[in-house]
């Protein structure tokens, strides 16, 4: 499942419109995406299945004022994060911005 997929299975038999698709190409390895969701700002990571550990990985953070990376707080401007999984009977994750 890849954004396009989401937005023709999940958004849109919900009536949801999904707009200004931005790809975040620091996160490019993740398939990064910003967008919007009927007004709710979303930030969008397929996860990775790296050969030499278990499970899956998937990085979420900004760069700061100095250009370092830090993680996102509760002051950036994201409504929800979505999280997709591979290989998984769950296909993906949800969390709103009052999680993190």
């Amino acid at each position: 499942m890849n954004l396009k997929t989401i937005e023709e299975q999940l958004f849109l038999p919900l009536g949801l419109s999904c707009s200004d698709i931005e790809e975040d190409l620091e996160c490019s390895e993740y398939s990064g995406f910003n967008f919007t969701v009927n007004e709710l700002k979303m930030k969008f990571r397929i996860s990775k299945i790296t050969p030499t550990k278990t499970g899956q990985f998937v990085t979420l953070w900004k760069r700061n004022e100095k250009g370092e990376t830090a993680p996102f707080d509760s002051t950036d401007d994201i409504d929800f994060i979505s999280l997709q999984l591979l290989k998984t009977i769950f296909q993906g994750y949800l969390f709103s911005q009052n999680r993190f």
